[in-house]
């Protein structure tokens, strides 16, 4: 979860409140089919992904839960 400074008119102009930001910034970066191909994953290069970084997992775990929505690499 990314959060962002911001200043609110109604508190004092000297603090700061945090918001947070929910949604993802989409990143469109054209590709040729070869370079697809190397970028897609198999469900066996993502579970050994997982298996050698185990905070990663229980990471994406937690966020999965903790907002209902599937945080997990497909």
């Amino acid at each position: 979860m990314l959060v962002q400074p911001v200043n609110n008119s109604e508190e004092e102009n000297s603090s700061l409140l945090l918001e947070s930001i929910d949604e993802e910034t989409a990143i469109h970066i054209p590709l040729t089919k070869e370079q697809e191909e190397i970028c897609r994953a198999s469900y066996s290069e993502i579970i050994l992904h997982y298996i050698v970084t185990p905070r990663v997992f229980f990471s994406h775990f937690y966020e999965s839960i903790a907002t209902m929505s599937w945080k997990f690499y497909s």
